[in-house]
């Protein structure tokens, strides 16, 4: 999210049409000029907004990979795994939970240490090995990457025209990476309710 960018266009709602405003993102200074009732409101959407921004969330993740037995060659059963919890204390279901559509996600709230619970749901499956348990701090509404793999390098080689003669050119080697594993953008939302709602965008690589 482009904070300026929603700041920006928070301002201009309030603005009457004599209106002006200008920002600059580098000192983070907002200058505005209007009627003395629409600088009021300006001021109170600014307040708010700082207040929002001023907020963090504390990330705890675990990133798992499961090597699937023999005879699990389809995959993780995840409605079987929805029936296990389901029998377990201390873990609710957030909405209705149709496993059965495209893109479905297993949604479900637990108590500290429940995760224990789904590793051991998941090793009915095969063998289960956390890789990662990252611990970050995020800001309300900011986008934070959680990256589990190796950068891999190469060289790309690019080959430009030289010279009159024909087919004749000169080879340009660039070094250049790429992530190889998973990338997972999270990005968590604060209600007004101190509810809080996390957007989770896995990013998965391979040679």
């Amino acid at each position: 999210m482009d904070l300026w960018k929603q700041a920006e266009d928070g301002i201009k709602n309030f603005l009457s049409s004599d209106g002006k405003y200008s920002i600059n993102r580098l000192a983070g200074i907002v200058t505005v000029t209007d009627h003395k009732k629409n600088l009021i409101l300006v001021d109170g959407f600014i307040q708010t907004l700082k207040e929002s921004l001023n907020r963090q969330v504390l990330i705890e993740a675990e990133v798992v990979e499961v090597t699937l037995e023999q005879g699990q060659s389809w995959g993780i059963d995840w409605s079987t795994v929805q029936s296990v919890l389901i029998g377990k204390k201390n873990v609710n279901f957030v909405g209705s939970q149709n496993l059965g559509l495209p893109g479905s996600v297993l949604q479900f709230t637990a108590s500290e240490h429940s995760s224990d619970v789904v590793l051991d749901v998941l090793g009915k499956f095969g063998d289960v090995n956390v890789l990662s348990k990252p611990r970050l701090s995020v800001m309300n509404g900011q986008t934070a990457l959680i990256n589990m793999g190796k950068v891999l390098t190469y060289w790309e080689l690019t080959g430009v025209a030289a010279g009159s003669e024909v087919g004749q050119a000169v080879i340009y080697p660039t070094q250049k990476t790429v992530m190889l594993g998973l990338t997972m953008g999270v990005t968590p939302y604060i209600s007004a309710d101190d509810h809080v709602t996390m957007q989770v965008l896995p990013i998965v690589t391979d040679a």
